[in-house]
């Protein structure tokens, strides 16, 4: 057993232990504490001095490491700064840290999308202002004639008849552009109740018989009814009625339009089918686009807005349209829209 014991500058220890021969016996023995006391002030006056330029060594290191770290940063944001609308022109990524670059490529992809959008909102533009510039030209004319005098009465009303009719037209253009915008907001999609797709195919196809029959359509309904999903009905019913327009005005003399309506996959569709003179290939990725037209002389008075206005009312209820169609074979529309669930549907029941 070991007994240690400090007296001034030395440690004493001492340790008893029994010899067979002589008993009992204390050794003690006794050991400078100055060396050890030196060096911990050695110790001490290193960290006291050390401590404080190691600290500023690593942090100045830290700063130019971080520096070089976020120059491609500083690179990025002056080039955001002076970012304008080039189609060629994206943030630069040479050197950049993994992760900062991943950054940099989301903000390039997203650059991109803004780009196409800003494009899109230019092409609209453009289209929007040559569709509305054909009627207010015709209505100014016309009225310049009729302003002149000295015109036959029935050249004055062929003039006025011609103005109202540009009229008219240019108010349907306004009210499906106002469509549109309102489709892409959200107040497209309020006010959804349960809506029977059969029932409401039903319901167009009868306003569009007449039509379909002067032209020598037939014209079909089939579906096993209900296909309730959760919609606008009238706006809903609007989309039913551009495609078969659409369907009947391309549709020649015993050829026939057929609407089907079903269920699959939690997904309500609804098709109509022709058998009219198709759309090539090459039109099949634009013809949902505002006043795309696959041809003038396919168009006739429209202002190429009825596909875009399907494709909005889809969207604004969760749904999608696609087309299908083989030049001189016909052309299938296929919309599709999110089932209404049996709860959701009781409860549309009651509230009514």
């Amino acid at each position: 057993r070991a007994r240690t014991t400090e007296f001034g500058n030395l440690l004493f220890v001492s340790r008893a232990f029994h010899d067979a021969r002589l008993g009992r016996v204390i050794v003690d023995t006794g050991q400078s504490l100055r060396p050890m006391w030196q060096a911990e002030a050695r110790l001490a006056k290193s960290l006291a001095v050390g401590l404080p330029l190691l600290l500023i060594v690593a942090s100045l290191a830290g700063y130019a490491l971080l520096r070089r770290a976020l120059t491609p940063v500083d690179v990025m944001i002056d080039a955001a700064e002076t970012y304008t609308f080039d189609p060629r022109r994206r943030l630069p990524l040479v050197g950049a840290e993994p992760r900062i670059a991943a950054l940099g490529q989301a903000l390039n992809r997203l650059l991109d999308r803004i780009d196409n959008a800003y494009g899109h909102v230019s092409r609209f533009s453009a289209d929007a202002a040559q569709e509305l510039r054909r009627p207010l030209s015709v209505i100014r004319g016309e009225l310049e004639l009729i302003a002149s005098g000295g015109r036959k009465p029935a050249e004055v009303d062929h003039a006025i008849a011609n103005a109202l009719a540009e009229m008219t037209r240019l108010s349907g253009v306004v009210e499906t552009l106002i469509t549109l915008s309102r489709m892409e907001s959200l107040w497209g999609k309020c006010d959804h109740a349960a809506v029977d797709l059969v029932a409401l195919a039903a319901e167009a196809a009868a306003q569009m018989r007449p039509g379909a029959q002067a032209k020598g359509v037939a014209l079909t309904v089939s579906g096993a009814s209900p296909v309730v999903v959760a919609g606008d009905r009238e706006r809903l019913k609007q989309a039913m009625i551009a495609l078969l327009e659409n369907a009947i005005r391309h549709t020649g003399a015993g050829g026939e339009v057929a609407i089907h309506a079903g269920s699959a996959d939690g997904m309500g569709h609804l098709t109509v089918e022709d058998t009219g003179i198709g759309i090539d290939p090459a039109h099949h990725a634009h013809v949902f686009e505002p006043f795309y037209r696959v041809a003038p002389e396919r168009s006739g008075d429209g202002a190429g807005l009825g596909l875009s206005i399907v494709r909005s009312i889809c969207q604004a209820h969760g749904g999608e349209v696609w087309l299908t169609s083989v030049p001189g074979i016909g052309t299938d529309v296929r919309i599709e829209l999110p089932l209404m669930t049996v709860r959701a549907a009781a409860e549309q029941e009651i509230a009514g």
